[in-house]
């Protein structure tokens, strides 16, 4: 929960968002590739501001963190490619978005890695489910061109950025379990 002064911040951030989104798509085109990706760009950052400068969590049941067993040896996420494309996250022009992540080579640090994760996993599954809304509704107008942008970036900017998020815990979960210390989602 959070004061009167951040939902009002929260609100109206949004608002310039959606303001800024509208004055966007009305001048070079709802349906164009452009907007589609600049929709995902800017409500991720709000979204980053709502986390980073309001201090704001989402809040999402922790049943949803908990690592399910079929994800726990990473096979399904090989699978669908999700290492590779955290090679390419780790290694090109996107790594160093989200400071709050980053291991130390200590240890003892593998704990503190938990709550950035969680957090960064929240934010993307809420910018996802904020998209998917503006696919539904571009969907409803026949937009069908626009739900396949939507929908494409939705899922390289935030599925595989979740699944990303739920590798690493599933592989911390694993080191933590090995090394005696309670099980990642004692942590969450």
């Amino acid at each position: 929960m959070f004061g009167l002064p951040k939902l009002v911040l929260s609100v109206l951030s949004g608002a310039i968002v959606g303001g800024l989104l509208l004055f966007i798509g009305s001048e070079f085109g709802f349906r164009s590739g452009g907007f589609a990706f600049l929709l995902n760009w800017m409500v991720m950052s709000w979204v980053a501001f709502l986390g980073g400068a309001l201090k704001v969590s989402i809040p999402i049941p922790d049943g949803y963190f908990v690592i399910r067993g079929w994800e726990s040896s990473g096979r399904f996420y090989s699978l669908l490619g999700v290492r590779l494309f955290k090679r390419l996250l780790v290694r090109g022009p996107f790594s160093g978005l989200n400071s709050k992540i980053h291991y130390s080579g200590d240890r003892s640090s593998l704990k503190q890695l938990l709550g950035p994760m969680r957090d960064a996993e929240a934010a993307h599954l809420l910018v996802f489910l904020i998209v998917a809304l503006a696919a539904g509704y571009a969907g409803v107008m026949g937009w069908w061109d626009l739900v396949v942008q939507l929908l494409s970036l939705n899922i390289l900017l935030n599925i595989y950025p979740i699944m990303v998020q739920r590798l690493n815990r599933a592989r911390l979960d694993r080191i933590l379990r090995e090394s005696g210390c309670m099980a990642a989602k004692d942590f969450s």
